[in-house]
């Protein structure tokens, strides 16, 4: 059975001069608008998550709200503090974790780890993923707890 993770990087957000905290960082009206046309892309495909994770930051909670709306998912949203400042080691144990019933699982975070992790994963150049970026990946696997390093591969 293939497993599919759709990492996201937050929409384009504020910058750190015109907010209080890294953390409470909003989107720009333009990370809105992209946001909203990833969970139209999203709902035109016909996905549907069993699991969303997501950074509890204001901008990545944003970003996921927006997409969900748009797209609507009918799946809870997990807001994780740990997603934060997470490291690919963090998130490789939250993908670890995942319920074996879970086929199709988003988690929405920040750079440099979603850019890192998706590399890790797959042993591909991803370069910098852009806010509101998607990076699908899947995996030939019945169970989450057995990904690591280089058994992923990236399909978009």
């Amino acid at each position: 059975m293939v497993r599919t993770l759709y990492l996201i990087r937050h929409a384009e957000a504020v910058s750190a001069f015109q907010s209080t905290s890294d953390f409470s960082r909003n989107l720009t009206e333009d990370g809105i608008i992209g946001a909203s046309q990833l969970g139209n892309l999203m709902k035109i495909s016909g996905f549907t998550p069993d699991l969303i994770l997501c950074s509890s930051a204001a901008r990545a909670r944003q970003t996921i709200e927006s997409i969900s709306q748009v797209a609507h998912f009918s799946t809870s949203i997990d807001y994780d503090d740990e997603l934060y400042e997470a490291s690919v080691g963090k998130m490789l144990e939250k993908v670890n974790q995942i319920s074996s019933d879970v086929r199709n699982a988003i988690i929405v975070g920040h750079n440099p780890t979603i850019s890192f992790f998706a590399e890790y994963l797959t042993n591909d150049l991803v370069g910098n993923v852009v806010p509101g970026q998607l990076v699908k990946i899947t995996f030939g696997t019945d169970s989450w707890n057995v990904i690591s390093k280089g058994n992923g591969h990236l399909q978009d």
